[in-house]
């Protein structure tokens, strides 16, 4: 399987636009030297407190499978709105050797696994409660 770069977009219902989010990650794919046609877009229109989601259970058998070297994402919100749930999820990328990019943060570089667990709590947590 040839690795590319997945872009994971989520929205909460199927009302929803997620056009904003792909504006975003398209305007950053291109800005970092990366074709946004040529990476695997993955949508859920799908509640986030829940990881059983459609597109993200087809991006993480991808992740697993080794058929991503980088994974974008808009917000960690995006993954999970539950601390638990999210760590667990990143953590299961971690341990695949894996980590997502989520486009606001900008987290470029290697980042040991734990600065992950903490920043996704954090960072969840203040969304939620709109900190």
């Amino acid at each position: 399987m040839q690795k590319t770069i997945a872009v994971y977009i989520r929205v909460s219902t199927t009302g929803q636009n997620e056009a904003g989010q792909r504006e975003a990650i398209t305007g950053w794919l291109a800005a970092h030297g990366h074709d946004p046609a040529a990476a695997t877009w993955y949508l859920d229109k799908h509640t986030a407190t829940t990881t059983a989601r459609p597109a993200l259970d087809r991006l993480q058998a991808a992740i697993f499978a080794g058929g991503h070297e980088t994974v974008v994402t808009w917000r960690l919100d995006r993954l999970s709105r539950k601390q638990r749930d999210g760590v667990n999820l990143l953590a299961g990328w971690c341990d695949a050797g894996w980590w997502p990019l989520p486009v606001n943060l900008t987290l470029c570089g290697p980042w040991p696994p734990y600065s992950g667990r903490v920043l996704f709590g954090c960072k969840a947590e203040m969304e939620l409660n709109r900190w």
